[in-house]
């Protein structure tokens, strides 16, 4: 999975279209979306799609790309306690992300975001 994982972010990286990326091959990817750090290289952070669940996000200033396999909005917010600057990231997407975050949150919003 690891393999697998690092690869995705390789892609991601040159551009390749999210759509391709999140073809799911295991439970693990349908129900838990990621969180891709830069430093330490390439590690993810794994997040349960569990509607209104929040957490704090392991490397705040070095992600890069968001994948969400969730069926639901997930966000990025910029403080600790939810405040500040937000990120949507639709469902069943992937995004690259410029910017500090430390909290990730998943709502039962399904539609994607504007």
């Amino acid at each position: 999975m690891r393999l697998r994982k690092v690869w995705i972010t390789a892609l991601a990286s040159a551009g390749i279209g999210a759509a391709a990326l999140l073809a799911p091959s295991s439970a693990y990817a349908v129900n838990t979306s990621e969180i891709v750090f830069n430093n330490p290289s390439f590690t993810e952070q794994p997040v349960a799609c569990v509607f209104g669940t929040t957490g704090s996000v392991q490397h705040p200033t070095e992600i890069i790309r968001v994948i969400n396999n969730c069926s639901v909005r997930m966000w990025l917010h910029q403080n600790a306690d939810g405040s500040g600057a937000a990120r949507c990231i639709s469902p069943r997407s992937s995004r690259a992300i410029n910017g500090t975050y430390r909290q990730w949150q998943v709502t039962s919003n399904a539609a994607g975001c504007s």
